[in-house]
């Protein structure tokens, strides 16, 4: 059953690698982790993408290094989802890296930032998040505040009111 579940592992449907890396942690089996971290070094950005997937939901502080630099990979996917895999480790060693991507250029890894970064009780995101309500496209700023609400925080009311009134 195991080598089976391993096989999955590479199934092109994320949602099947991420059930079949869940039922080898279930069996104690810790492949899944040891794999996805190696992935995260494969050439083809869909690779590195799943690997980001399936170690946010397998993950532990053993892949914490690799995803800290999967945050730099040149394709955002990769990052936001390396972003959210740390989010849910939720390990102190990714807070100044997880900062960093609060800067990226694009909106979906700021928002992955600031959703990690909330799981430590840090809404700096919000903050970082607050400049992208004025932005010119409109996903943007959908995107932006639908985090805001969702990572809540004590600041977010007014940084809503002030995205709605705008």
């Amino acid at each position: 059953a195991e080598d089976a579940l391993k096989e999955l592992l590479k199934d092109g449907d994320i949602s099947v690698g991420i059930s079949a890396a869940k039922a080898l942690a279930k069996l104690g089996n810790n492949y899944a982790l040891i794999s996805s971290i190696a992935q995260l070094k494969n050439s083809c950005w869909e690779q590195r993408y799943h690997a980001a997937a399936i170690l946010e939901h397998v993950g532990s502080a053993e892949a914490v290094p690799a995803l800290v630099q999967a945050l730099h990979d040149q394709n955002w996917k990769v990052r936001a989802s390396a972003a959210l895999a740390l989010g849910k480790i939720c390990h102190t060693g990714a807070v100044p890296s997880l900062g960093t991507c609060l800067q990226d250029d694009d909106i979906y890894v700021k928002v992955a930032a600031a959703k990690a970064l909330s799981c430590f009780e840090i809404f700096d995101g919000v903050l970082a998040l607050t400049e992208n309500l004025q932005h010119s496209s409109e996903e943007v700023r959908r995107e932006a505040v639908g985090a805001i609400g969702e990572i809540g925080g004590p600041e977010v009311a007014p940084v809503l009111q002030r995205g709605l009134d705008d």
